[in-house]
């Protein structure tokens, strides 16, 4: 390979990584959720929507493949870290809240 085809930044890896982040972006991966998890009535419609998006987008980091089976336990994971994200997230808005 010719040296001068090398280049010492990160100029097509990024562009590659960008590239795949922008076909995940049109996926979706909320049908990992349907039907093994219950959020019961402990968030709104809202809360769920926030949470739904968050667990979707780990995963897809996750599992980038559309036909890849999400393990149960990857499934909670990524729905506890979405869900404290969300509290997290809440408290920092809330004035005059808890810190």
């Amino acid at each position: 390979m010719h040296p001068g085809l090398l280049t010492d930044h990160l100029g097509l890896v990024s562009d590659y990584l960008s590239e795949c982040f922008t076909q995940l972006r049109s996926q979706s991966r909320i049908s990992a959720l349907q039907g093994r998890v219950f959020f019961g009535g402990a968030l709104s419609g809202r809360d769920i929507n926030a949470v739904n998006k968050t667990v979707s987008g780990l995963l897809k980091l996750l599992y980038p493949g559309m036909d890849e089976k999400v393990p149960d336990e990857e499934l909670e994971w990524a729905v506890r870290l979405a869900r404290n994200a969300l509290k997290g997230g809440s408290k920092l808005l809330a004035v005059g809240g808890p810190e």
